[in-house]
């Protein structure tokens, strides 16, 4: 019983990180695509956004 409800909670934290990252990758896109870089410059790290959006980077 122990082995399942480590499994569970390692597939849970996976699900939580995947879903993080989709919500960097999308705000990322969103602040490119509507110009709030100009060319040349340098993005934020993705810790930097993911501080931002409140959620976890790994």
């Amino acid at each position: 019983m122990k082995e399942m409800v480590q499994s569970s909670s390692a597939g849970s934290a996976a699900r939580s990180h995947a879903m993080g990252a989709r919500q960097i990758y999308e705000a990322l896109r969103k602040q490119i695509l509507g110009g709030v870089y100009e060319t040349g410059s340098q993005l934020p790290s993705s810790r930097a956004l993911a501080n931002d959006l409140g959620v976890c980077a790994g």
